[in-house]
């Protein structure tokens, strides 16, 4: 539920501290670092709630771990810098992202279905 996603969003608030400082402890800084903080706040939360739903939906904690580790070499996708750097290509860009994301909703249910799982079972 919220709380236990939310822990996870809060787990990584460290990072503000890590902008604040490397952006030299001014006034600046602390104002990036309540901005970026923010925002990944915002987006650990949700995949919280996604790495909640994986271990709910398949009863282990692998495929969570395997997303997580996953996302943090992959990264958070740059959608603004691959306009910038390719813009006769922003439709198409923006296009792929959004197939690639109902793409992954639609498969998720039935990727994730275990049988025999005691915490979602098959209908």
């Amino acid at each position: 539920g919220l709380p236990h996603t939310l822990s996870f969003g809060l787990a990584h608030a460290h990072h503000a501290w890590d902008t604040y400082n490397r952006y030299g402890r001014t006034r600046q800084a602390a104002l990036k670092a309540v901005l970026g903080s923010t925002f990944q706040l915002i987006y650990t939360t949700l995949f919280g709630f996604h790495a909640a739903y994986l271990f709910l939906r398949t009863g282990s904690l692998l495929p969570a771990v395997s997303a997580h580790a996953f996302c943090n070499i992959m990264g958070f996708p740059e959608v603004a810098y691959e306009i910038r750097t390719w813009p006769h290509r922003k439709y198409l860009i923006i296009l792929l992202y959004l197939l690639g994301i109902a793409g992954y909703v639609y498969t998720l249910p039935r990727w994730t279905e275990t049988p025999g799982s005691i915490f979602w079972p098959s209908a």
